[in-house]
Order: C-alpha cells, then sequence, then structure tokens
C-alpha cells in the first residue's frame, strides 16, 4: 500500500501534494492580499485625506482577516474523507469503482489494487473534479473536490453534489 493512501486512511483526510496544497488553498492568500493591495492603491491615489482613509484600511484587513480564516477553515474541511461502510473484495471494489466511471462519464487517472482517482473532464461551467475511491477493507472512503491538476477552482456548479450522491449510492447497495 502506499504511503499516502495509508495516511488517507489514517487521518480520513486527503493527502495533498506540494503542487495540490498550492492550488487548493490559493484563494486563501491571494483574494486577502488582492483587497488589501487595491485599498492600498486607492488610499495613496485619492485625495481623501489620511484620517478618513484609515477606517476603510482598517476595515479592510478585518475583513480580508475574516475571509481567509473561513475560507481556509472550508477549504480544510473540504478534504475530508466520507466513509461508507461495505465489505467489499478488490475485485468487487474494481469493478463498482469502473461502472461508476462509466455512469458519471469520469476519467480514470491512477488505479491500485485497493483505491481509484478519477477526473471529471473540463466544461465552460466545472473545470473539473477529482474524485479519490479508496477499499479499506471493511468500508469505503472516498473523496470529490475541485480538480487540484488544473488549477485554483473553488466552485464545481454542483458535480461534487452528483459525485457523493453517485458514490453513496453505488456503495452503499454493494
Amino acid at each position: 500500500m502506499t504511503d499516502w493512501i495509508s495516511k488517507t486512511i489514517t487521518n480520513k483526510r486527503l493527502q495533498l501534494t506540494k503542487k495540490q496544497f498550492v492550488f487548493h488553498f490559493f484563494f486563501v492568500v491571494v483574494f486577502p492580499a488582492l483587497l488589501i493591495l487595491s485599498v492600498q492603491l486607492f488610499a495613496h491615489w485619492s485625495k481623501i485625506p489620511h484620517n478618513q482613509i484609515l477606517p476603510l484600511k482598517n476595515a479592510t484587513l478585518k475583513f480580508a482577516s475574516f475571509f481567509s480564516l473561513a475560507y481556509g477553515i472550508a477549504q480544510y474541511t473540504r478534504l475530508q474523507m466520507t466513509e461508507v461502510y461495505c465489505e467489499l473484495t478488490n475485485d468487487e471494489f474494481q469493478a463498482t469503482c469502473k461502472d461508476l466511471a462509466l455512469v458519471m462519464n469520469w476519467i480514470v487517472e491512477a488505479k491500485g489494487e485497493n483505491y481509484v482517482v478519477c477526473t471529471t473532464p473540463f466544461k465552460w461551467y466545472n473545470w473539473g473534479t477529482l474524485v479519490t475511491i479508496i477499499n479499506t477493507g471493511d468500508s469505503v472512503i472516498f473523496n470529490s473536490i475541485c480538480d487540484l491538476y488544473n488549477r485554483p477552482a473553488t466552485v464545481s456548479f454542483g458535480q461534487n453534489s452528483r459525485n457523493y450522491k453517485a458514490l453513496k449510492t453505488a456503495f452503499s447497495i454493494s
């Protein structure tokens, strides 16, 4: 069993590479920084007195800090694996994943004896999602998040919800 799979099973949290980590938490840093920078530039170029700009800078800093913290917590929570208790052999697990990939139009990116990693294709309304499914023996754990191989993204327009429903249905019946 590979290292990332054993860590994922132990922590019940999707393990990210360094590049995936940067993409996943990209907006936690970039959006607040851009907001603060734009207010700084506005304050520098405007003719408004300094004592009137200071409350705007303070409010912006508070909002940016709150946004960064809240969005960081949301992104961290999205890495949580969902668990469905079912005992499947690796052959049954692979067959279920193969059928699910065909039905959901997933592209199988990687697979091993007890795991499958799929992506959904890029569409104009969705940059794709990354679906990770692992058979632990007595349960199946899975996660669906915005595809961390493409680019930073934060919304899937319901694709992650559709993936979760399909995964829960497929492995609850098995």
